[in-house]
């Protein structure tokens, strides 16, 4: 390909208009047109990603990892903590016989006499525990591993303890509900009145979402929302002054009220995440092991101290 340079373009152009050129010796103004396009340049190819790269080019790699969801609430928050100590064995004396009754006495009579009888009740301590095992190669190239795992095992964790807290009193509960009416909003109301009347705190009254919702949602045509029902500045919705409290971890259509004084976790160890290469052949085959447990059991002082309603929807 024959390149002209722009003062070849030039004199071509101004010989192919002489007419033009003839004016111009006279002072006169003149247009002249180059033709576009008519650089000294060679043309060259595109390069694109297809027919220049081979391999992968830069990435960039987020450092926060798209990971399934904890739960909000844990029923440990919601309990107290006592500790055993290192043995595993956490006794506790309950009141068994039924109150007894002072009474007035009469001038010369003998006063009331009054005997107390216990049963020892004893929470063995067990562990609730897992772990991962992955090798140091996988932790180089996932960088987020090593900060993210304790947090996925961390949920994992309290996923089934909650579970298992919850299970234990739920299932053992024989507080006793007073009361009549087939609307949930009037017989979560009655539970925490019976749980009242049988001299217990309603500490909190744990639904699940979907209970909560029927709550909230009962119909002024149906049965309009007792007095007693309202929500706080926090958001938090309120019985008499007892919070409602919803957990995924509950169970749908009940209602469990208990009285916080009278539940207790009770741990020999406490939560822990350890890291470690001293598990079975980890040093040779450069592997981590991750490791999360607690040593811990539920202590139930009276089971009666809770009620655990089925409103019967489903």
């Amino acid at each position: 390909m024959i390149i002209s340079t722009w003062d070849e373009d030039i004199i071509k152009g101004l010989t192919e208009q002489k007419d033009s050129v003839d004016k111009l010796a006279f002072g006169q103004k003149i247009k002249l047109k180059l033709r576009p396009n008519r650089m000294n340049i060679e043309e060259k190819g595109i390069m694109t990603v297809a027919n220049t790269l081979t391999g992968t080019g830069a990435i960039t790699f987020n450092e926060r990892a798209g990971i399934v969801p904890a739960q909000k609430i844990n029923f440990r928050d919601l309990l107290r903590t006592a500790s055993s100590g290192p043995n595993g064995t956490y006794v506790t004396y309950r009141e068994t016989n039924t109150v007894q009754s002072v009474g007035k006495q009469t001038d010369g009579s003998a006063k009331a006499n009054l005997q107390y009888t216990f049963s020892a009740v004893t929470a063995t301590l067990a562990y609730i525990a897992g772990f991962a095992t992955f090798t140091k190669q996988l932790m180089y190239n996932l960088p987020f591993l090593q900060g993210t795992l304790p947090t996925m095992l961390l949920r994992d964790f309290y996923k089934k303890e909650n579970d298992y807290l919850f299970t234990q009193i739920a299932s053992n509960s024989t507080g006793t509900y007073v009361g009549s009416g087939t609307v949930d909003a009037e017989e979560l109301l009655n539970t925490i009145l019976s749980q009242m009347k049988a001299k217990f705190n309603a500490s909190a009254a744990i639904v699940d979402f979907v209970q909560l919702g029927r709550l909230l949602t009962t119909k002024p045509n149906d049965y309009s929302i007792p007095g007693g029902f309202y929500m706080d500045p926090n958001g938090v919705v309120r019985v008499l002054g007892t919070p409602v409290i919803a957990a995924s971890w509950a169970q749908t259509d009940h209602a469990l009220v208990y009285d916080y004084d009278f539940f207790e976790r009770v741990e020999g160890d406490s939560l822990n995440v350890t890291f470690s290469f001293e598990n079975q052949d980890n040093f040779e085959k450069n592997q981590v092991t991750a490791r999360i447990e607690c040593f811990e059991e539920m202590n139930r002082l009276r089971d009666d101290a809770s009620i655990y309603r089925d409103f019967g929807n489903s």
